[in-house]
């Protein structure tokens, strides 16, 4: 249930409705836009006398009902989109790989380069600890989208999470793993389309971009797309790239290299270094007719 609240209620009486909700065992959660209040009450649907009481109160505009079992995650508490800005910046890269000693090298570079975002994906909740001091977003991988345990304890470690499709989740679930890392206290959630299974093998993966189209409207969460897992081969980075932007993709996750062919996994997909500012150029086009369109 979604409780939106009139343009002239007040703090306070915002704060009454959420120590009823709360008096009832359900946990409120408060987004607050340029000229209204939202309330979504999580857990079990409340009982129609309290909805009836709800709405009788003069503060309440409306309720709604939300049958999804995404509602936090849902346009229908937050219509407009929500942006993420971690350093001034959308997307970066990302190296995982070496556990202790990867951590250690990525101490070293954090220090030589503290103005970068760094994107670190953390295997397991035993591991997030370790990680806190180096990485300014924790990343989700596809093998563990559904791991409640680490997501859990991801939403209350107070970073930003890129959050990534199974490989063979349906987006139904995929937004279910968003809700749970939001129920728990992360407010800053990047869904990644990254390719799903399918029978095709002539790619890694299938980049999914009528899901992502999809998705996108059933959600305020910027996603972004790897079109480097969704292909899995160089010459398919590109032209994904393209199709991503188009589908309306918030941001592109993409493997580069200084020498693919000497690189620990994923050879056959990374950018080479030298190459990186033509992919750019390329794909120059698509990014700025896509935000266009957004502005729009």
């Amino acid at each position: 249930m979604i409780i939106i609240m009139k343009p002239t209620a007040t703090q306070a009486d915002v704060q009454t409705i959420c120590d009823w909700i709360t008096s009832l065992r359900y946990q409120p959660r408060v987004t607050t836009g340029s000229d209204q209040t939202i309330i979504a009450c999580i857990g079990s649907e409340i009982n129609p006398q309290t909805v009836a009481q709800l709405e009788a109160l003069p503060t309440v505009q409306e309720i709604i009902h939300v049958s999804k079992k995404y509602k936090l995650v849902s346009r229908d508490f937050k219509p407009e989109d929500t942006v993420i800005d971690i350093k001034g910046t959308k997307v970066t890269y990302d190296f995982q790989g070496l556990k202790e000693e990867g951590i250690r090298v990525l101490r070293e570079v954090k220090r030589d380069f503290p103005d970068i975002a760094y994107i670190t994906e953390v295997p397991g909740p035993t591991q997030i600890e370790g990680l806190m001091d180096v990485t300014d977003v924790f990343q989700v991988g596809a093998r563990n989208s559904q791991n409640y345990d680490l997501l859990e304890r991801l939403g209350k470690a107070g970073k930003p999470v890129i959050l990534k499709r199974g490989i063979a989740g349906t987006v139904e679930e995929w937004l279910q793993s968003a809700e749970y890392l939001m129920a728990n206290g992360c407010k800053e959630v990047i869904l990644c389309e990254r390719g799903i299974r399918t029978y095709e093998t002539i790619t890694r993966n299938c980049l999914d971009l009528g899901s992502l189209a999809a998705t996108k409207r059933l959600t305020h969460l910027p996603i972004v797309a790897d079109p480097s897992h969704g292909g899995g081969k160089l010459e398919l980075v590109e032209p994904l790239s393209r199709a991503a932007l188009g589908a309306g993709c918030d941001g592109l996750l993409v493997e580069t290299h200084p020498d693919p062919k000497h690189a620990f996994s994923d050879a056959a997909q990374q950018i080479p270094s030298a190459q990186f500012g033509d992919y750019l150029k390329a794909i120059a086009p698509w990014r700025e007719l896509a935000m266009a369109a957004r502005r729009a």
